[in-house]
Order: structure tokens, then C-alpha cells, then sequence
């Protein structure tokens, strides 16, 4: 298994057989999610997105992912943590989603788990989970400078079992997720990263696929 920048050093198994096998309301104490807490009062794999509609540019969203792949099965895996907020003077409020995909295999709908915990004082407790799908639609080589850059073209479901996506989601194994198109003018988009070469990079890509997009081959 071989770890990806921004990442956690959560070892992924645990962190989905922990939340996986845990009832609402359940104590979590004692499993990864004291490391997700961590991960993010220390800022590791942080960075910022933010909504787009049209010229409105809406307040800007701080997220923290950790990117894993298997060499060996073709699968990459995606830890997103957001909207964490201070519920009370001791209770953190943390939304995390997790999702998976084969990239050679542009058949197969895969779950995409969402959850919401909260921690207080060193106990956290597993409060809501949800669950989407998702699949593989395309593999995009894009050029920058003389570097070409592999980007996945994510079709997302907002529910098991729809039968149309409900939006576009534009994932790169080095620099997680880009962008996500909910259709016309409306995007989700990175604007942020510690790294400002990196940032740069992110922003050329988001050009390109945005040009993708309004084009025929979208």
C-alpha cells in the first residue's frame, strides 16, 4: 500500500472497519478518529475550496484529505474531511467521506461513505452516516509545461441506485480533488494549498477541465 502526499498515516482497513462497524451513538473512542481530530488542529493535507455560481463566488471552505493507492488492485482511495466546526466550548463537529475507486475499471458503481462524528474531551461518538455512489467515467491525461498529469473524471450519485449523476467530480492522485461540476456555471474548486507551486498547478488544471467542460467533451 503505498501512502500519497497529504496523507494521514491512518492505515485505511482500520479507519473503515472502525467506522463501518459502529452503530450511531456508539463510543469511538480509541480508533482512528482521534487521528482525523489530530490531522486537522495540526493542518496535515489541508487545503481550501470554494463555490462558484457563475461571477458569485461564494465563502471559501477549508477541507483535509488523505490520498491512498494499491498498486497492486488499481485502487485508489480518498479520506475528505469538512465543515468541521465548534459545536460547544468542548464538543468539535467533524463530517468525513471516504470513497474508492478501480482505475481501470469504468463499470462499477462503488459506495461513497459520509459520516459525522463529534469528539469531546478525548471521546468521540459516531452521530450520522449516509452513503452515495460513485463511479469512473473517464482517465484524463492533461499537459502542463512538459509535464503530463493524470486526472479521473468521477461521476457522483446522490443516491444508491439513481439513475442519473448529480455531478462531476474531478480527482488527481497528487493533489486530490480539483473540482466538482454540479452542472451549468456552478463548481466547487481548490483555491488554496500550503504549497504555492502546487496551487499553481492545481489552478492550470482546473483551466483545462473547466475548457473540457464548456466544450463538447465535457
Amino acid at each position: 500500500m503505498k501512502l500519497l502526499p497529504f496523507t494521514l498515516g491512518i492505515p485505511i482497513g482500520i479507519f473503515l472497519v472502525s467506522m463501518m462497524g459502529c452503530n450511531n451513538g456508539a463510543s469511538l473512542a480509541d480508533n482512528p478518529m482521534a487521528e482525523i481530530a489530530r490531522f486537522v488542529e495540526e493542518n496535515l493535507g489541508k487545503r481550501i475550496y470554494q463555490y462558484v455560481d457563475g461571477e458569485d463566488r461564494q465563502e471559501s471552505e477549508v477541507q483535509w484529505s488523505r490520498i491512498e493507492e494499491d498498486p497492486s488492485t488499481n485502487i485508489f482511495t480518498s479520506t475528505e474531511v469538512y465543515n468541521t466546526y465548534q459545536a460547544d466550548a468542548d464538543t468539535k463537529e467533524y463530517y468525513v467521506q471516504q470513497f474508492s475507486f478501480n482505475s481501470m475499471d469504468t463499470e462499477t458503481r462503488l459506495p461513497v461513505h459520509d459520516f459525522q462524528f463529534s469528539a469531546n474531551k478525548g471521546s468521540y461518538i459516531l452521530t450520522d452516516s449516509k452513503k452515495y455512489e460513485l463511479k469512473l467515467a473517464e482517465k484524463l491525461k492533461l499537459k502542463i509545461r512538459d509535464r503530463i498529469y493524470i486526472v479521473y473524471k468521477l461521476l457522483g450519485y446522490a443516491h444508491v441506485g439513481d439513475e442519473e449523476a448529480s455531478h462531476h467530480k474531478y480527482w488527481s492522485p497528487e493533489f486530490g480533488t480539483l473540482l466538482i461540476w454540479f452542472g451549468e456555471q456552478r463548481f466547487l474548486e481548490i483555491i488554496g494549498l500550503d504549497n504555492q507551486a502546487s496551487l499553481n498547478i492545481c489552478k492550470a488544471l482546473i483551466q483545462q477541465i473547466k475548457a473540457r467542460i464548456f466544450s463538447a467533451n465535457p
